[in-house]
């Protein structure tokens, strides 16, 4: 990243530039890689969309401001086989979901209950079905529509883990990783110490 995070350079692992070489817009907010290793997603608050396989090149690139004039891009999450992903934005002082498609269009969008200033940790898989670990609450989702909700005892902080494979999800919560099918149905349940946390979890190739 530059050092104002307006240019985000894409490197391969030796440093060497790969494909665009550059990706320019207005303060980067968030960032998303493909499960399968190809490529990535890249928002900007300002709406700056794009969409990179894995040697750098640009598969799309968006300018969702102008669709939505004034509108600030906070989080973005890929599903596994890359060809969904959900954007959450802020636009008159209330939050929105919105689902685009492998082109990067539109597809639809949702307002969510409450406003968060800050980046949201969710996951998005191939059916469009949806993990948002919330400071204040666990929700999981068909698109809009709310298959079940898990109210926070605790506040948390602003980063939760979250994360989607091809075969479900995890999430923490507290001192367990839940592990989840893709139907949101709960598959198990591991104990952590709580001065272990926070962790991240990444894609191994199964």
């Amino acid at each position: 990243l530059s050092g104002d995070n307006n240019t985000v350079f894409l490197m391969d692992v030796s440093g060497n530039k790969l494909g665009k070489g550059a990706l320019n817009g207005r303060f980067l907010t968030d960032y998303d890689f493909d499960k399968k290793g190809n490529g990535a997603i890249v928002l900007f608050s300002g709406g700056e969309l794009y969409r990179v396989d894995e040697k750098g090149n640009t598969l799309f690139e968006k300018d969702l401001s102008s669709e939505k004039p004034g509108a600030f891009f906070k989080s973005i999450s890929l599903s596994p086989n890359g060809k969904l992903a959900l954007i959450h934005f802020s636009l008159n002082q209330k939050d929105f979901f919105g689902l685009l498609e492998e082109t990067g269009e539109l597809e639809e969008e949702w307002e969510i209950q409450n406003v968060y200033t800050h980046k949201l940790y969710f996951a998005i898989n191939d059916k469009a079905k949806l993990i948002v670990n919330f400071p204040d609450k666990l929700s999981f989702q068909e698109k809009e529509t709310l298959l079940w909700e898990i109210p926070k005892q605790k506040k948390g902080g602003v980063y939760q883990v979250s994360f989607v494979y091809a075969g479900g999800f995890v999430y923490n919560l507290e001192n367990e990783i839940v592990f989840l099918d893709e139907n949101g149905i709960e598959l198990n349940r591991k104990s952590i110490p709580l001065d272990e946390t926070p962790i991240r979890l990444f894609p191994g190739k199964a």
